[in-house]
């Protein structure tokens, strides 16, 4: 006799179901290109170092730089990247990332790029609790993918356009003063994220709301210990009027939250306690919603199916980000239309970005055109130059020198004589390097300069100038 199915079983399993219809068929070998013989797949994973702009604090401390990882994946000529953000609060660091990666890379040897969830079980199940190399992996399968077939990763999973929420720009704790200031500089952005939790938040958010009526919403990050505490608290922030709280117990007491039903006129949103789809149903009908990340979730598939499991849950959706460069907040943007809510700006609160290609205005970004995850690498020349000459202390004057001789040969304020100067000079220093020696290059290089300017001194598009006395 066929047992009776329990309410949270059959909403499990209608979620589930849910998830499973919504994955994009990109997901799937079948139908998808394939390179012939073995894959030659090439994996490695190295520090991606980043500085804040303003040390971070939130009630569970401070940071003024993080150590990310870098993932790349090369196979069929194409390169993917994908960026790990390790997060102390799952006793994640670089260190337990570098060692899951290597656990990780052996598992999925001899794979191809396109038996992508095949990838993420092998992975998972050697990454344990460092969901973010799962993520990283994750995001470079997507961003080889989309380049290989030379779309954006928000096409590939049939991510609606015209429908990206605006973003909130975070303020992380600090004296009342310095809090004004982040808000001065954050004028751009429509709406604010407050990190709160500590002693001093009624102060804190004083202080912002003497310089500001943006609507803010209000993150606690577990900071709360005990529900009478949680209780004197919303009935302050009902008060205050936030577009919704996040996470204001530790997740170890979601459970509590049922004590707390109706004292909130905001939405409460379960963050810490959400890491994967089978969390979903036991926070229906404690929180309002949920805070779903990237990286402590396992990267954009798994949360494209959370997203669908919560919508069958009827739970509100929230994307959130770690301290990221743009590449991890590049997959964020590619599923940001499937969110009521965005707080994806951890590449804004760097000092310097290492990718760049992302665009966001008024606090709202774009969906990029590029194929992939729509950005690159930064400053890429130099770390190409580097692959292919030694540097020195007075290595510029070699570069300086060549620069100079194009702009001189090609004539003074002529664009297309620097242009064709430039064509002339490369080729006669390849010429030379062929038929004399690569240490005779150089000088060929300004001896066809010199002779030039011998018969025309004002280089070969140059023009005559007279000085009027």
């Amino acid at each position: 006799m066929t047992q009776p199915i329990s309410r949270r079983g059959l909403l499990v399993s209608a979620a589930a179901a849910a998830a499973s219809s919504a994955l994009p068929f990109t997901l799937s070998a079948d139908g998808m290109p394939k390179a012939s013989g073995a894959p030659d797949v090439s994996l490695s994973y190295r520090p991606l170092p980043l500085k804040l702009a303003h040390t971070w604090t939130i009630a569970r401390g401070s940071s003024d730089e993080k150590k990310n990882g870098l993932l790349t994946l090369t196979a069929e000529g194409v390169t993917g990247y994908g960026e790990a953000a390790a997060n102390k609060r799952w006793n994640q660091s670089f260190e337990t990332s570098e060692a899951a990666f290597a656990r990780v890379k052996g598992a999925v040897a001899g794979l191809s790029p396109w038996e992508h969830l095949t990838w993420l079980e092998r992975a998972e199940k050697e990454a344990g609790p460092d969901t973010e190399v799962v993520a990283a992996l994750d995001l470079a399968l997507w961003d080889w993918k989309g380049k290989r077939l030379n779309r954006p990763v928000h096409e590939l999973l049939g991510v609606p356009r015209g429908r990206m929420p605006v973003t909130t720009f975070s303020i992380g704790i600090d004296t009342a003063e310095v809090m004004k200031q982040k808000v001065r500089e954050a004028a751009a952005f429509p709406r604010l994220k407050i990190k709160i939790g500590l002693a001093n938040d009624e102060e804190n958010i004083a202080a912002i709301r003497s310089v500001t009526d943006k609507p803010i919403t209000v993150d606690a990050n577990e900071g709360w210990t005990n529900v009478d505490e949680t209780k004197r608290k919303l009935a302050w922030l009902n008060g205050v009027k936030p577009l919704y709280l996040e996470q204001p117990m530790p997740a170890a007491m979601d459970g509590e939250m049922a004590k707390l039903k109706g004292l909130a006129t905001f939405p409460i949103l379960g963050d810490e306690g959400v890491l994967h789809a089978s969390d979903l149903p036991s926070k229906a009908g404690l929180f309002d919603g949920v805070v779903l990340k990237l990286a402590k979730s396992g990267g954009i598939t798994r949360v494209y199916e959370m997203t669908a499991v919560a919508r069958a849950l009827g739970l509100k959706l929230m994307l959130g980000c770690m301290i990221e460069s743009s590449l991890g907040i590049a997959a964020g943007v590619a599923v940001g239309p499937l969110f009521d809510w965005l707080d994806i700006d951890g590449n804004l609160l760097l000092a310097g970005d290492p990718f760049k290609g992302l665009s966001i205005a008024n606090g709202l970004w774009s969906l990029p055109d590029a194929p992939g995850l729509g950005v690159a690498m930064a400053a890429a020349g130099g770390p190409l130059l580097g692959m292919l000459f030694a540097f020195y202390p007075a290595t510029h004057w070699l570069w300086i020198g060549k620069l100079l001789a194009v702009v001189v040969l090609g004539g003074m304020g002529s664009l297309k004589g620097t242009f064709v100067a430039a064509m002339i000079l490369g080729l006669a220093e390849q010429v030379a390097t062929v038929t004399l020696s690569l240490d005779w290059a150089p000088m060929v290089f300004y001896v066809f300069l010199f002779g030039v300017l011998i018969v025309r001194p004002r280089g070969l598009f140059g023009s005559l100038a007279r000085e009027s006395l």
